[in-house]
């Protein structure tokens, strides 16, 4: 087992799993991201790609319910593990599963009350389907990492085509002396624009007639 600590919280991991490599930006990552994510005070958060619960365990820590959900199987296992070892197990809770489009409509209830998404998805971004089946749950927010940024321009128009734009957008130099940047998008609803009425024709009082 390896072992990661952020933000006074001590996390286990096995070693195929897949962790950050630079342990310096680990608090600025999850500073960022709950910046971004707050408030979350009564709010359910579901955490996509969540791995061994680096982010559910840290930044979402205010979260009212936590879902994380990773392909990785043992990555699950340690996020179980993990959120038994903080004694929050019975707030956050973990399954195995392919994020797409898919999966997100049939296997995920919808919330009972507007959640809040986080997404940090592998270098290659995430699958087609995946913003539209996420808007379609009605997100409060959306916090969507980007490890590389070529692949902003395609998610970020695959979420606008959902109705959704971003709001902030916060670059890290979590990848020092290359030209990559990881980049923490926020996302919210487009604003719903309203019709403006038609001006008013004046009212013509009519004569009597003699």
């Amino acid at each position: 087992w390896l072992q990661v600590d952020t933000g006074g919280v001590r996390l286990r991991l096995p070693p195929t799993t897949f962790s950050q490599v630079n342990g310096a930006m680990l608090a600025a990552m999850t500073d960022s991201v709950r910046t971004m994510l707050a408030p979350l005070e009564g709010c359910p958060l579901l955490d996509l790609y969540c791995g061994y619960g680096f982010f559910s365990l840290t930044a979402g820590r205010e979260a009212a319910q936590v879902l994380g959900v990773d392909l990785d199987g043992p990555a699950i296992t340690a996020a179980r593990a993990n959120a038994v070892h903080l004694g929050c197990a019975d707030r956050v809770h973990f399954m195995p599963g392919r994020i797409d489009g898919a999966f997100l409509a049939d296997r995920l209830r919808p919330p009972r009350t507007p959640e809040v998404v986080l997404l940090d998805p592998p270098r290659q971004g995430t699958e087609p389907g995946v913003a539209p089946a996420l808007a379609a749950r009605a997100p409060r927010r959306v916090v969507h990492l980007c490890c590389g940024t070529d692949e902003i321009p395609r998610e970020v128009a695959a979420w606008f085509k959902a109705g959704y734009q971003v709001q902030r957008a916060l670059p890290l130099d979590l990848f020092a002396g290359t030209a990559s940047l990881e980049t923490i998008l926020l996302l919210a609803p487009q604003p719903t624009t309203t019709p403006t009425p038609p001006p008013a024709r004046p009212h013509r009082s009519r004569g009597r007639q003699v």
